[in-house]
């Protein structure tokens, strides 16, 4: 077994390593496939309750619409997740821990996004795999015995947090007024309908399945907005959700077969210029930055110097004195940027002399790699020191621009996992829909879901979902969704299933610890056994 390999360009994989890639990537895309129970259901929940289109048509229009946000979406929420993890397993993913982690996380998310959808509750993918991630981030911190993230990652992290706790909220208002707005300057009757309000209660209770046969679609004008709003949430779950899976897939690419994905190859000579221009510059500007720690009888002399001056009695005129003294002599104290140069140098001479990458061997390309991704964590602790650089506001925004250049070297998806990823989420929907459809349309509001209100809340998730993209930031959808719904109904004075609400908040609440806890734990467990 063990003579057995297979060469890819400088990659060579046994049988047992072949193995691992393909269990590796099933666990990722069976990630994305369980993620389409719920967060894509979700896209197609308020167009096939309300009638305005059959499920199959509609799952479909779904899935095409999750395929081309996929295309669209770009890499930023992709690689914010990534940045999660600790930048030393990021940057040496095909290690052992950096592989068992990602088998950790991956295990973990699956299972609980499983447990909830079984149990038909719209509990968020997005809220598991970030505590997977945090989960297995601290336990490797825990196991290791060092320090959990850098500042950048902690700051990151709480954005993250920030992020998914205020979109729920926003979407809850915003749906809510969008809803009142509608019931104010568009009074027709059947807009505020439901698809069962022509049946008459005697008759509804005797019917098995009235939402099957009976249920009356409504009319062009609300079923073409109704579509247009469904096609959106779809447009920009795949663009958002899809992108935390792709960026799980490209580690695991990555640990097993760094020649070929460490960095993007398909990046030409003039390309590779100025990713080396870019950090010839940022070069030049930390070196004007780096000086020596202030010693010991430094500090005291400025301090001397300071009780002299405000014993002129020049209280304010003696702050400032001191906040630029101790600016121009320590702004080293606590972030050592001279590692971050190394670096820069490293790279920069890999890349000098590399014609093309395809001529640099795999540990040459590993080694840029691991330079690229420290030099782009190292910026992000600069810009993020609050002050113990001292910069002025054209430097930061410099160093932002040159960073996200650099960092384009090592953070890029292929196409194919863009496509596999849309797939994923598409079948899911198709397999997984009825559960959380049920739960939106009639579980949450004590009366059925009226079309303004599933043409309110599908915009509201939509338009909060785009705003996610634009800052690069996670934004759940089953959340947004659920949490939209949830204010049309209050709006609409309709009244709330309390049981279902409960049910809802504690799925949110329990998802982030319930995560991290199976995934630390699974990691622990797997890296003691390989």
């Amino acid at each position: 077994m063990e003579g057995i390999y297979l060469i890819v360009n400088h990659d060579v994989l046994t049988i047992f390593g072949l193995f691992m890639l393909f269990l590796a990537l099933g666990t990722a895309f069976a990630f994305e496939f369980v993620n389409g129970f719920h967060d894509t259901a979700n896209a197609v929940a308020t167009v096939i309750y309300t009638k305005s289109l059959p499920p199959t048509p509609a799952v479909i229009l779904s899935g095409t619409c999750n395929f081309l946000g996929v295309l669209a979406g770009g890499t930023g929420v992709a690689y914010t997740i990534v940045h999660l993890l600790p930048a030393g397993i990021v940057a040496n993913v095909n290690s052992q821990e950096g592989l068992t982690m990602i088998y950790a996380l991956l295990i973990a998310a699956i299972v609980w996004n499983f447990g909830t959808w079984f149990m038909g509750l719209p509990a968020s993918s997005s809220h598991t795999l970030i505590g997977s991630i945090i989960g297995v981030g601290l336990a490797d911190a825990i196991v290791r015995r060092i320090p959990y993230g850098s500042e950048a990652q902690f700051h990151k992290v709480s954005e993250v947090f920030l992020t998914l706790l205020i979109s729920p909220v926003f979407g809850f208002c915003a749906a809510a007024l969008l809803l009142l707005g509608l019931k104010y300057f568009i009074r027709h009757e059947h807009l505020h309908s439901h698809p069962l309000a022509h049946i008459p209660p005697e008759m509804l209770k005797d019917l098995k399945d009235p939402h099957k046969t009976h249920a009356r679609p409504p009319s062009i004008w609300i079923r073409i907005p109704m579509t247009i709003a469904s096609m959106a949430v779809s447009f920009t779950h795949g663009s958002n959700d899809g992108q935390k899976g792709m960026g799980i897939i490209m580690l695991i690419l990555i640990g097993i077969l760094p020649a070929n994905f460490a960095l993007n190859k398909v990046l030409d000579s003039k390309e590779l210029q100025t990713i080396g221009s870019a950090m010839a510059r940022v070069e030049n500007l930390l070196e004007k930055k780096q000086v020596s720690r202030p010693s010991a009888d430094e500090l005291r002399e400025l301090n001397r110097k300071t009780s002299e001056f405000h014993a002129k009695k020049h209280i304010e005129e003696s702050n400032n004195f001191a906040d630029k003294s101790v600016a121009s002599l320590s702004p080293m104290l606590k972030l050592d940027i001279a590692p971050l140069i190394d670096n820069i140098r490293q790279a920069r001479e890999i890349i000098a002399k590399a014609e093309s990458l395809h001529k640099l061997d795999k540990g040459e390309i590993w080694t840029l790699r691991q330079d690229v991704l420290l030099i782009d964590e190292g910026i992000k602790d600069v810009i993020s020191s609050k002050g113990q650089i001292p910069m002025t506001r054209d430097e930061l925004s410099e160093l932002k621009k040159e960073q996200k250049i650099i960092a384009s070297f090592a953070e890029y998806i292929p196409v194919w996992v863009m496509l596999g990823v849309a797939l994923a989420l598409g079948i899911g929907t198709m397999v997984g829909w009825k559960r959380i459809v049920v739960t939106i349309g009639e579980k949450i509001g004590k009366s059925h879901m009226t079309f303004a209100q599933g043409l309110a809340a599908q915009t509201v998730a939509a338009g909060t979902i785009a705003i996610g993209n634009f800052l690069h930031m996670p934004v759940s959808t089953t959340h947004v969704l659920s949490s939209a719904v949830a204010g049309t109904m209050t709006a609409n004075k309709s009244g709330l299933h309390s049981k279902t609400i409960r049910d809802i908040i504690l799925a949110w609440i329990f998802t982030f610890p319930a995560a991290m806890l199976m995934a630390g734990l699974l990691y622990i467990v797997l890296r003691a056994i390989f």
